[in-house]
C-alpha cells in the first residue's frame, strides 16, 4: 500500500489511492455477492418487453447475481474466475473505460433499482475502512489454499472452511 496514506487509512484514500484494491473488492462482490437467491418481481400490466422479448403482466420474473455476475459476454471469456485486473486493463482509454462501466452497471451485489439494499452504502463504508487496514497491519496465509470453500445458501451464502493463520506485520508500528 502506499506509503503516502495517512496513518489510519480514511474512506477517501481507500477509494481514491488505491485502485487494486478497489479492483479486487469489486471482484470479490461479483464472483461471490452475498446473497444467493434469485430476486423475483412481477411483471407490471399490461406487458413488458425485455431483449425484444414480451413477457405477459403477471409474469414472475427473477435475477441471480451469481448468474448475472458470470455472464462472459459482459465480463469476458474468464468470467468464472477471480481476476482483478478485468477493473484495472486498460482502463485509461476510452474502450477500457466503457468496458468498466458496462461492468458496473451489471453488478448485482446490492440488488438493484427499487429493491437496492439498504444497507449498501455502510457496507461499503465499512469494507474501505476496515480492509485496507487489516491488509495493511497483518499478513494473512490459507492453511488449506487448494481446498474449495464449503457453502450453505439460503438468502444470504454462508461460507465455511476458510481457516486462515494471521500474523501481525513486522512493518507497521502503533
Amino acid at each position: 500500500m502506499s506509503s503516502q496514506l495517512s496513518k489510519r487509512i480514511n474512506y477517501t484514500e481507500a477509494t481514491t489511492q488505491l485502485p487494486y484494491f478497489q479492483a479486487c473488492l469489486k471482484e470479490a462482490m461479483r464472483i461471490s455477492p452475498a446473497v444467493g437467491l434469485n430476486i423475483t418481481r412481477m411483471v407490471p400490466e399490461p406487458y413488458a418487453e425485455v431483449d425484444g422479448h414480451v413477457l405477459p403482466g403477471g409474469t414472475r420474473v427473477a435475477l441471480n447475481a451469481w448468474v448475472l455476475h458470470r455472464d462472459k459476454a459482459c465480463f469476458g471469456e474468464d468470467a468464472d474466475f477471480y481476476s482483478p485486473d478485468r477493473w484495472i486493463t486498460n482502463r485509461d482509454d476510452e474502450a477500457g473505460k466503457k468496458r468498466i462501466k458496462v461492468m458496473e452497471q451489471n453488478m448485482f451485489q446490492f440488488g438493484g433499482g427499487s429493491h437496492l439494499c439498504i444497507g449498501r452504502h455502510l457496507a461499503l463504508l465499512e469494507m474501505n475502512m476496515i480492509l485496507p487496514e487489516l491488509l495493511r497491519r497483518y499478513r494473512f496465509k490459507l492453511c488449506c489454499p487448494g481446498k474449495p470453500l464449503e457453502h450453505h445458501s439460503s438468502f444470504f451464502v454462508v461460507q465455511k472452511g476458510l481457516i486462515v493463520k494471521v500474523e501481525k506485520s513486522s512493518l507497521i508500528r502503533d
